[in-house]
């Protein structure tokens, strides 16, 4: 929000106390008198504006906010918007993507299943880039690989870079993947793999990125600390203690048993194509886990809904999804 305000000519003073004043003191009143760390960003101004790189490489999304608050919503409901927005796109993307398979009435079904499930619903409630960022990836690989519409669908995803910049990953491996398929000559690949990365590296210069150093520290080490950002330092200790406490917490959710079933549904054969998808998306998935061991579920979403399509594509071949599992 204080960013949305900052591109609006609003001076860092106003745009923070507009930020807050956009929340509502009654209702979040703990962003302002919570601990000291949500205090102090209450009420400093400069420490405030030393987080915003975190969030400055989200331009797209920041852009996206600004959009619908100049259409006249206020500027949490304007965020809120966003997600809403992004989760009914994923809905009706999936409803069209199980089209290719089943009849309007299944495809309805599955596409209603995975969109009560958890893990969607919290992208729709969380005011985030991920809800709209998870429905670029998916509309990529979608139109890139299931409808050999390479150029809209890299498009796609190079668009959702400007959401997140991690999405680099799934740019990558879908590259990969055309060059060695032959959809792309190996140096159209190499040229599009570096634009992807002087994408990132531009929108990391321009919002004044920290790097990945502060970014583990800022999220894992030391998430509420008041100190300079740009001093942050990890060390290997600090990043194996961070990898196998997140690694653990992610074992006792479903996502080992979303993986499983994913795994279970390309080996009985469901279709090459879903497969495909899946495999490229659960590999810079991984890559992702290595650079970024977050525990948060949403930032799994992309994989998650492609292991439930997977399971549906292999149930439609004859049972041989429960036949896999069993062997």
């Amino acid at each position: 929000m204080d960013l949305v305000l900052l591109s609006e000519g609003r001076t860092p003073q106003e745009a923070h106390s507009l930020a807050y004043r956009g929340i509502g003191r009654s209702r979040d009143s703990h962003l302002y008198w919570g601990d000291s760390y949500l205090a102090a960003l209450a009420k400093s101004t400069d420490l405030f504006d030393g987080q915003l790189p975190f969030y400055a490489i989200r331009p797209g999304y920041i852009f996206m906010i600004g959009l619908a608050h100049r259409a006249g919503w206020r500027l949490l409901t304007s965020a809120r918007l966003i997600s809403v927005a992004g989760y009914i796109g994923m809905g009706i993307l999936l409803f069209v993507w199980m089209l290719s398979y089943v009849g309007p009435a299944a495809a309805l079904a599955w596409a209603a299943v995975v969109m009560l499930c958890g893990v969607t619903l919290d992208l729709a409630r969380t005011v985030s880039p991920d809800a709209v960022s998870t429905l670029f990836v998916l509309g990529g690989v979608y139109a890139t690989i299931e409808r050999r519409a390479v150029f809209a669908g890299l498009l796609l995803l190079l668009g959702s870079l400007f959401l997140r910049t991690d999405n680099v990953l799934f740019v990558l491996a879908v590259l990969l993947w055309l060059a060695f398929s032959h959809r792309l000559r190996p140096h159209q690949a190499a040229v599009l793999a570096l634009l992807a990365c002087a994408v990132v590296g531009m929108i990391d210069w321009f919002s004044g990125n920290y790097g990945w150093c502060v970014l583990f520290d800022s999220s894992f080490v030391h998430p509420f600390s008041t100190g300079e950002p740009a001093g942050a330092k990890v060390t290997a200790g600090e990043y194996l203690s961070v990898f196998a406490r997140n690694a653990h917490d992610l074992a006792g959710t479903y996502l080992p048993l979303v993986s499983l079933l994913g795994l279970a549904a390309i080996a009985a054969n469901a279709s090459r194509r879903v497969s495909v998808v899946l495999a490229l998306v659960g590999s810079a998935t991984l890559v992702r886990f290595l650079l970024y061991p977050t525990a948060q579920l949403r930032g799994y979403a992309p994989f998650t809904i492609l292991c439930m399509l997977a399971v549906f594509a292999a149930l439609l071949q004859k049972d041989s999804l429960a036949e896999s599992i069993a062997e």
